[in-house]
């Protein structure tokens, strides 16, 4: 199991590849990884720069909300299945 970070804008997701500088990936394979809920959310929550980022790119009307999910790769197919989210910012 990996942990994400993503946005949405209009029910399209955007994930989060890189947060110095903030970068997106349309796919969720490249999504940076997190080993647990925790580090992930202290990307975002503890750190002034991301939080303000992401914060001002909503205010500015880029995206919607932004969430940390639990996500299972399946090893055949490679498909992602999201088990868990949670919304940090909106």
């Amino acid at each position: 199991m990996h942990f994400i970070l993503y946005g949405i804008k209009d029910s399209v997701k955007y994930y989060i590849s890189n947060l110095d500088p903030l970068a997106w990936t349309s796919a969720p394979l490249e999504a940076k990884k997190y080993s647990n809920r925790y580090n992930g959310e202290s990307d975002i929550l503890r750190n002034y720069v991301n939080y303000n980022n992401l914060k001002k790119l909503i205010k500015d009307g880029y995206l919607d909300k932004v969430y940390i999910a639990s996500i299972e790769i399946d090893p055949i197919t490679r498909n992602i299945n999201e088990t868990w989210r949670l919304q940090l910012i909106c």
